[in-house]
């Protein structure tokens, strides 16, 4: 073999191992992209899974707001209705207390 031959050959093998190693990297590239493409699909749903969770939260929040005037409000009505109920007793007594008077 002539050095020609055995430089052809050392430069066929290098040639081999080049496109086998494209070919590896394309595979990788190929996995890559996949990987890519799901994480993208899960980051969007992810990102709408928020969305949602922000809606219902936003929504939950104007409800307890909601709920805690409705229980302000109630609460205000229930003191006016004992106050009213004590008034309404002080007059049935004075009243009482006034025949009591008369009978003495």
């Amino acid at each position: 073999m002539t050095t020609t031959a055995v430089e052809f050959g050392a430069a066929e093998v290098a040639v081999k191992t080049l496109q086998e190693e494209l070919v590896q990297l394309s595979e990788v590239e190929k996995e890559n992209v996949k990987k890519v493409k799901r994480n993208k699909k899960e980051l969007e749903e992810l990102f709408r899974e928020r969305e949602t969770i922000l809606q219902q939260r936003e929504e939950k929040t104007q409800q307890l707001k909601d709920a805690l005037e409705k229980k302000e409000k109630l609460m205000l009505k229930l003191v006016e209705e004992r106050e009213k109920g004590l008034k309404e007793k002080e007059r049935v007594w004075e009243g009482k207390g006034k025949k009591f008077s008369a009978l003495l």
